[in-house]
């Protein structure tokens, strides 16, 4: 969106310079992009009145004209090829030795027995437009003189380009920018108030609406003019359209841009004389109609393609596009002047299937002010009689079934106020959105704020909120580290427990990915339970994206692999998110799962320790601290597992008899066909079941005030039996002081018979209350060593 500095100061008073508007409209979160100034590149160019005209001697083209250059220059004969110089008229001209914009010197230069002593100049001459054609004819209501300076005429600006959000489309208009400047700055916003002259017949006598597809088109209006002289724009009109990057076209059609620019509403121009019976018709297409638009273009519609029609043919394609067969031309003197709201999604579905985006659509597309449409169609009807001249009918044609009503959002000053972690008076808040044009009234606990047309992205408390820390100002908000937090609140439908996975996960070193949820066969295959239970798309965009994922490690893998060829050293990933699958009768079935992935260094060299890469211990560890941490359990129980996609050691997790996933190290065949030559740990587990043993609520214990008891077991166990089989075992027969037990050393040799090894657990014993005795703990690891050897035949080593 471009405007420029003159223009908002037509709106709003501003006593910033342009620079310091550019700043503050970016802290509003309008981001000017550039900000260029423009001003005359000629030097040497003076107000000259033509005082007559008559041909050049021998020459059938060219014109000889006098000239009053005011009493310092005097009057000049000027020899001009221009079809437009007539006497009377005001023009600039470019004395001896004047500078044109493109460098060009002017001098003294002979017609045969003619001498022209300057130069009557275009527009493009001077760099004020693209017109070439005519000189640069000066309206002169009164405020002109003879001899004055060009450059004082035209003056200088500034152009702002500004990035608008896609949420802002009432900031694509040049008073939307100048309302936010307004209300920035305390400043009253003059919007403009057209004066219309209309003749006494009606509208209606001339033009009739019919609107076939209201869900498409809610609200079209028309009005009607008469006895227009269609010609080029003033200078004021084309070069500020040139100036934000619009083509001067005539006047007609530059006074529908202009508008465009300044509210953000499209408006469309039809040769009235070139529609069959003045009537209008919004209708949908015909799968394969043809039509030509404004651009010479044969398109090929569709059947959801909204048409603007007269009785017999199509006439423009609905904010999008007009068609060369109704186009305002020099010979228009009737217009039907469209002003109106076309659905964003029609528009949108239009742009996209027919590969057309204007100026017009890139408005509709995201959104019009629906009460806006009549203020800007009588700007026009202002702006067309004051440079087009004509007769304007009376009244209006106005479609508009179904009113399209503001919506009412309930705000509370003192929410705002908590989450933006300030002491912003209500009253100042309250100005602030009554500055922004809503309707505010005072409740008993906040107010009722009625969100006008313009702001279709005010539907929320929330978005409230923001309006006003825009407006208080970003920069006047500080951090606050003892800002209160409502913790009691568990958001908005948020899981409080993946939340506090995230935080775990995230302070383990894990970054969070969010992957496609389409995979091709072959890697849905590879994390499957088999081919049967698959989910296919129906219309997939490719072989590559044509299944719905059965597990999250396959988008987690490719992740991996893609930051390693960008010599990642370290790639600690997860995500959560749906997996498909298909049961044995047939039915889908979707499941939220969380899964990470470990690979390359899990410590860095230092002074003291050398670098070491990530592997099983180091999963296994993230796992047990996770699922301890959500569960309250100590006993995290891990079983062997057969997963295809596992290496040989890769296990099952069990929280009490739930099985709630595996992890290990990723089998090589399947990093293989990733191209991944390292290896990579990974574990997924099913969420749903994690929130079924999850604990719900949290118990605070002090530090135990008494004295734990270790005691060490040095085990023989079979070979083939996991330690974890083991020290589940400890755990359930280890009674209510047992807090912890942990494996810490692992031996076989010698003096191991074979076929076993050695397991040696370190257990402590701990009671809140008291001190534990001797007896006590004896007791226990008899009991331990009694279970050990009854349920997995493991006994206690000899010395």
């Amino acid at each position: 969106m471009k405007t420029t500095y003159n223009w908002i100061r037509e709106y709003v008073e501003l006593e910033a310079t342009p620079e310091e508007v550019a700043d503050r409209l970016t802290m509003l979160g309008l981001e000017v992009e550039s900000l260029e100034r423009v001003q005359a590149q000629f030097q040497g160019v003076v107000v000259a009145q033509i005082l007559s005209v008559e041909p050049v001697p021998g020459s059938d083209h060219l014109w000889l004209a006098v000239v009053d250059a005011g009493s310092r220059y005097g009057k000049m004969t000027v020899v001009c090829g221009a079809r437009n110089v007539r006497a009377k008229l005001w023009a600039a001209l470019a004395l001896p030795g004047a500078i044109l914009a493109d460098g060009q010197r002017v001098e003294p230069r002979s017609f045969g027995s003619v001498t022209s002593q300057g130069m009557l100049c275009s527009e493009a001459e001077l760099g004020l437009t693209s017109r070439a054609e005519g000189i640069l004819l000066l309206d002169n209501g009164g405020s002109l003189w003879t001899g004055q300076d060009l450059r004082d005429v035209v003056g200088e600006d500034w152009v702002f380009e500004v990035n608008v959000t896609p949420n802002r489309p009432d900031c694509l208009g040049t008073i939307g920018i100048a309302r936010e400047l307004s209300v920035a700055w305390g400043k009253e916003l003059r919007l403009p108030r057209p004066r219309l002259s209309e003749e006494p017949e009606r509208v209606e006598e001339w033009v009739r609406v019919d609107v076939q597809a209201p869900e498409a088109c809610p609200r079209y209006t028309a009005r009607f003019l008469w006895d227009v002289q269609v010609a080029p724009s003033p200078l004021w009109l084309a070069r500020r359209l040139e100036l934000v990057g619009m083509r001067s076209i005539n006047n007609v059609v530059d006074v529908t841009n202009y508008v465009m620019l300044e509210f953000g509403q499209p408006l469309h121009a039809f040769d009235y004389d070139r529609l069959d019976e003045g009537t209008i018709v919004v209708k949908f297409a015909r799968e394969g109609e043809e039509f030509i638009t404004l651009d010479g273009k044969l398109r090929t519609l569709f059947s959801d393609t909204l048409l603007i029609c007269d009785r017999s043919k199509p006439v423009a394609i609905a904010g999008v596009m007009g068609g060369e067969n109704s186009e305002v031309s020099e010979r228009t003197r009737r217009v039907l002047l469209e002003s109106a709201y076309f659905s964003p999604d029609s528009i949108r579905r239009t742009k996209r299937k027919l590969t057309i985006s204007t100026d017009s659509s890139y408005r509709f597309e995201r959104g019009v002010d629906p009460e806006g449409v009549v203020a800007a169609s009588n700007r026009a009807c202002e702006l067309i009689l004051r440079t087009a001249g004509g007769k304007l009918a009376r009244g209006i044609v106005d479609v508009y079934p179904d009113p399209i009503r503001p919506r009412t959002v309930f705000f509370r000053p003192s929410r705002a106020n908590q989450v933006l972690g300030t002491a912003i008076p209500p009253r100042e808040m309250e100005g602030i959105l009554r500055r922004l044009g809503l309707e505010v009234q005072e409740q008993e606990t906040g107010y009722a704020v009625t969100v006008p047309t313009f702001r279709p992205d005010l539907t929320r408390e929330i978005d409230l909120i923001e309006e006003v820390a825009r407006h208080y100002g970003y920069e006047r908000i500080h951090p606050d580290p003892v800002a209160p937090i409502d913790e009691s609140r568990t958001g908005e439908g948020r899981d409080q427990l993946l939340e506090k996975a995230r935080s775990l996960l995230v302070g383990l070193g894990f970054f969070e990915t969010v992957n496609l949820s389409l995979i091709s066969r072959a890697q849905a295959e590879a994390f499957s339970d088999g081919p049967e239970t698959l989910v296919k798309v129906l219309n997939p965009l490719g072989e590559e994206l044509a299944w719905l994922r059965p597990s999250l490690l396959p988008g987690l893998l490719a992740s991996t692999v893609r930051n390693l060829n960008r010599r990642q050293p370290r790639v600690f990933l997860f995500e959560w998110g749906k997996v498909f699958a298909r049961s044995a009768d047939g039915a889908y079935c979707e499941k939220m799962h969380l899964a990470g992935t470990i690979c390359g260094i899990f410590a860095y060299k230092t002074w003291r320790t050398q670098e070491r890469a990530a592997d099983f211990y180091d999963l296994k560890g993230v796992v047990e601290e996770v699922l301890r941490d959500l569960t309250g359990r100590k006993d995290i129980r891990l079983e062997a597992s057969d997963r295809p996609w596992l290496e040989e050691g890769g296990f099952a997790l069990c929280v009490d008899e739930t099985k709630v996933g595996y992890a290990g190290q990723l089998a090589r065949d399947v990093l293989k066909s990733y191209d991944c030559e390292q290896a990579v740990y990974g574990f997924e587990v099913d969420w749903e079941r994690v929130k079924a043993v999850a604990i719900t609520e949290r118990i605070y214990v002090p530090i135990p005030k008494f004295p734990p008891v270790q005691q060490d077991l040095a085990l023989l166990a079979d070979e083939t039996l996991p330690a974890g089989a083991v020290e589940a075992v400890i755990w359930k027969h280890g009674g209510p002081y047992l807090q912890s037990v942990r494996l810490f050393d692992l031996y076989r040799g010698p003096q191991i018979p074979a076929g076993k090894k050695s397991l040696a657990f370190a257990l402590t014993f701990q009671a809140e209350e008291r001190t534990l005795t001797e007896q006590e703990v004896r007791d226990r690891i008899v009991e331990i060593l009694r279970a050990l050897a009854q349920e997995l035949g493991v006994t206690l080593r000899p010395r």
